[in-house]
């Protein structure tokens, strides 16, 4: 059967096949209540500040029965811009499942990749994918840990046996990001050496404010002429309320009185636990010391294409990672 299956890059025309294949193999599995459509994908890949995708399909007479995609992303170090892609939304029917068409559609798209002179690939994998990933040549980098604060204990036990899914919280206005406080939020170009998303008051507005599913805010506080903002959303998931701090710009120095203002809203909002990705070691241990626990873990994995970049790609401590390069929060 493998042989009557085609692999290929996918066509405009092919959008709508996509979106039902998602949908169809995704809705049970997925944690919020989101579902794709055309405006959806639109925002994601057509409006990309970063730039194009690669979307990769399998074909069995026509009927597109797998989806591999690889999302734009721009990093930058010591102020050189580097191309990066992420893949998202790799999807096989049931039906072709175990035929080997994620390893073949992943091949299709890095050969893209190198041709468009590409200088990274990244993931953030499952346990389910990683041996997937690693087989196929990718680096293991690190596991990402999810610091997680409860806020109501006892009712957060009481809901976690919850199957309903998650949506967005409306937060107030004051608390909504728009165009004016990108400008705001732009942390100052910086040259530690880290591979950072690049930003732009534009990647911002598209990233956070034009989000057609997740209702993004924003906090900042300030000390002098340093200052730290968060960008985060608050979900609800039947009775139980999750704040996610999706992004942190700005001087790593507030991260402490960043976050004690964040545990304020947080309460306001009856938030039953507060949670975020960190791989910064200073701003981890203030967080732990504000009753921050390691709880879950994420696996980074990377694939260099540009050799120049292949010793710091695959060490985590060269890497400034935020929830907000994730596609799925």
């Amino acid at each position: 059967m493998i042989a009557s299956i085609a692999i290929k890059e996918a066509s405009p025309t092919d959008t709508d096949q996509i979106l039902v294949l998602m949908d169809e193999v995704f809705s049970k599995q997925q944690y919020f209540a989101s579902t794709r459509s055309r405006e959806s994908w639109n925002w994601k890949y057509e409006k990309n500040v970063f730039g194009k995708p690669i979307h990769i399909v399998a074909t069995s007479d026509e009927r597109i029965v797998g989806f591999r995609s690889f999302w734009p992303w721009d990093f930058v170090c010591r102020g050189q811009v580097l191309k990066a892609y992420q893949p998202v939304d790799t999807v096989v029917h049931p039906d072709y499942q175990g035929q080997g068409l994620f390893a073949r559609m992943n091949t299709i798209a890095v050969k893209k990749a190198i041709e468009l002179r590409i200088d990274l690939l990244f993931n953030f994998s499952n346990q389910n994918s990683l041996p997937g990933n690693l087989k196929l040549g990718w680096n293991y980098v690190a596991k990402l840990p999810w610091l997680v604060k409860p806020l109501r204990p006892f009712h957060l036990l009481k809901t976690l046996k919850n199957k309903e899914k998650a949506i967005p919280v409306e937060l107030e206005e004051k608390y909504r990001i728009t165009p004016e406080m990108c400008d705001e939020l732009l942390e100052r170009e910086s040259f530690d050496g880290l591979l950072r998303t690049r930003q732009s008051k534009e990647f911002l507005w598209w990233r956070y404010g034009e989000n057609l599913f997740f209702k993004y805010g924003a906090l900042q506080v300030t000390e002098g002429r340093k200052k730290l903002s968060a960008i985060f959303e608050v979900n609800e998931k039947g009775t139980r309320r999750e704040m996610i701090i999706v992004d942190i710009l700005g001087s790593s120095e507030l991260i402490k009185k960043l976050f004690k203002e964040l545990i304020i809203v947080a309460k306001s909002m009856n938030v039953d636990f507060m949670t975020t990705i960190m791989t910064n070691g200073y701003e981890m241990e203030k967080l732990i010391f504000l009753g921050f626990m390691k709880v879950r873990k994420k696996n980074l994995v990377a694939l260099p294409l540009n050799l120049s970049l292949e010793n710091k790609a695959i060490s985590i401590d060269k890497w400034r990672i935020v929830g907000g390069m994730h596609d799925s929060i």
